[in-house]
């Protein structure tokens, strides 16, 4: 390993985080030499037969109901048959689930031991006509673990998976209540009480946010004791610590990325709706929510699904629109404009009736936990309708191997790479060393013309001092346009990426990019500034575990910097010339459609307005 790389990776990190590193560390060590002394202290510690506050059923909690029913009754009819089918990989255990398993995935594993499917089982549970019979069978599962994942077994007793499998079985016990859970009950308690004593502070970020979760669901499940008491307030102080620095003040999280946004949302729900099950109701909690429910609804593709910026995958959580219709349900939430053009996390969404497109001017990542970023500055996304066209590369798994590497470098993405170089170096399956660093943006929105403007110095290592900057500019129902600055010195290749959606087309005719699907022109790329395309295939992977070819274009040059170039993105058919010319800091983009009067667009630095006159 290079030093550089090290150095670059760890000077960021607080000094809490590194001592908690270490001290995780040996307790993991610890734990597995002294497996029966670990227990043993773990139930010196474990408050002895808690019995949990009965809450009255019209106070009772109305969880989040799931769109997709029928595929979840049928997944949880699937697991009583014995097949657990997670990440695109399928286990089936005819008469005893093997807990200590391994397909050779981890977060295989995390799904089997954080129980989220019993959100399945209430699906079938509450839709089918054998309620006691699936409540049954979803205990069995339950009490299966308790008596084959004796502490420390891992990855069960691991803090994230702790958080999460305390929440579910705690959302579970309260709906399917029975007078022989005691057992269940102190199984909750032991594992409370462990996760109180391993708490995550070196992972400030979402997991941090998961163990308050867990704790104060935990302590208001049980509600009366002095370590039910506990639990819920050491849970509602780190929720209450951690989302004023964690949630930016636009509603975006600071690790940015939407589908961590969505899980954390959905849990802070859940939470929020027990309190309001006893009697309290944080304002602070409903404030940050609504704060987030709201950036996330900005973000969605018009399918009603997430973006695959940074860390993130579709199916992962519950449907976006679900959470936001939660959110309906559990406080008073209503979707409104929103009060700031420049969005701290650093997305910005450009749309109109016919397209949608959001890119990525924000930082991976805060500096000391980037772990969920991509090298992706400037790389965007684009769907005409309903149907997602151009796409980031996605996440496979968290394996550190080939396929993680490209997912997380630039080539991945939508956006220029200078010299084969990543923009940050990405490295293992969550590390960074050098960052590249967003520069500040500039937007402009009106009715005719929207545009953005913004940059990163992730090539400033590079002989030249290299700068990339990128203006987006938008006119409503009829294009786009991607232009491309480069600036620094000496020469260099530079390429322009773009990343279509599986079974899509590409073909070069005369100046363009033909992209079609199922024979018919979707949308023309007209570059600028270049007239060198490769194509090739790339893969997209928008679940875990899900790998699909797609084809890459690639627009390519050599040149002396500084360099422009770029290109018009055209939502149909539509005959057309499109030209682009610059001259200094000034830029002319104009674009006439056949029979239709001229657009043009004069730029002036990161200012641009239309010029000429154009007719819907």
């Amino acid at each position: 390993m290079r030093v550089g790389r090290l150095i670059a990776t760890v000077k960021p990190l607080r000094p809490k985080q590194l001592l908690g590193r270490a001290q995780a560390a040996g307790k993991t060590c610890l734990r597995k030499a002294l497996p029966a002394p670990a227990r043993k202290l773990l139930g010196s510690r474990r408050p002895a037969h808690l019995i949990p506050e009965p809450i009255l059923e019209e106070n009772k909690p109305a969880w989040l109901s799931r769109r997709d029913r029928t595929a979840a009754s049928i997944e949880a009819q699937n697991i009583i048959e014995g097949t657990f089918d997670f990440h695109n990989q399928k286990q089936i255990y005819p008469k005893s689930i093997r807990w200590r398993n391994p397909v050779g995935n981890y977060l295989w594993d995390y799904e089997l031991h954080s129980f989220r499917y019993l959100d399945s089982f209430r699906c079938l549970a509450e839709d089918g006509d054998a309620l006691d019979h699936v409540v049954m069978h979803a205990k069995t599962l339950m009490r299966d673990w308790v008596a084959n994942c004796r502490y420390p077994h891992m990855p069960g007793w691991h803090s994230e998976v702790l958080s999460r499998r305390l929440a579910n079985w705690t959302r579970f016990l309260i709906d399917f209540p029975e007078d022989t859970d005691i057992d269940l009950h102190d199984s909750l308690a032991e594992q409370a009480t462990c996760l109180e004593h391993n708490i995550e502070t070196f992972l400030p970020g979402v997991q941090l946010l998961e163990n308050g979760i867990a704790l104060a669901m935990t302590g208001l499940y049980f509600h009366k004791g002095d370590a039910p008491r506990r639990w819920l307030d050491e849970g509602m102080q780190i929720l209450s610590r951690q989302l004023s620095v964690q949630v930016l003040p636009g509603g975006g999280h600071f690790e940015r990325s939407p589908m961590y946004a969505c899980h954390l949302l959905e849990g802070l729900i859940n939470c929020y709706n027990l309190l309001k099950a006893r009697k309290m109701q944080p304002v602070w909690l409903t404030m940050t929510m609504k704060a987030m429910a709201q950036r996330i609804s900005k973000l969605l593709h018009p399918d009603g699904d997430i973006p695959l910026l940074n860390d993130s995958a579709l199916g992962q959580t519950s449907h976006p629109i679900d959470i936001l219709e939660y959110a309906r349900n559990s406080f008073d939430f209503r979707l409104c404009p929103p009060e700031e053009k420049v969005e701290e996390d650093g997305y910005f969404v450009f749309s109109d009736a016919k397209m949608f497109l959001v890119i990525d001017n924000g930082p991976l990542g805060p500096d000391f936990l980037p772990s969920h970023g991509h090298a992706d500055n400037l790389s965007y996304e684009m769907s005409i309708g309903k149907k997602r066209v151009i796409v980031d590369s996605g996440v496979f798994s968290y394996a550190s191997d080939d396929l993680r590497t490209y997912c997380r470098g630039t080539s991945g993405h939508n956006t220029v790479v200078v010299d084969f170089c990543d923009q940050s170096d990405v490295w293992s399956a969550f590390r960074v060393g050098r960052r590249a660093k967003p520069l500040p943006p500039v937007v402009f929105e009106s009715d005719e013309l929207s545009a953005f403007t913004g940059g990163h110095d992730g090539y400033r290592s590079l002989p030249g001092a290299v700068i990339h900057r990128r203006s987006l500019l938008h006119v409503p129902r009829r294009f786009y346009v991607i232009s491309d600055c480069v600036s620094g010195s000496r020469p260099h290749r530079l390429e322009s990426h773009i990343h279509l959606a599986p079974g899509l087309k590409a073909d070069w005719q005369d100046d363009r990019v033909l992209v079609t699907d199922q024979g018919k022109t979707i949308l023309q790329v007209l570059p600028f500034g270049t007239d060198v395309m490769q194509k090739s295939f790339g893969w997209y992977c928008p679940r875990f575990g899900v790998k699909e070819s797609n084809l890459h274009i690639v627009f390519a040059v050599a040149s002396e910097l500084p360099y422009r170039f770029g290109y018009f993105l055209v939502p149909d058919d539509a005959d057309l010339k499109a030209t682009a010319t610059f001259d200094g800091e000034s830029s002319l983009y104009s674009v006439q459609i056949e029979g239709q009067p001229p657009i043009v667009i004069r730029g002036l630095d990161t200012r641009f307005s239309m010029a000429g006159s154009r007719q819907g």
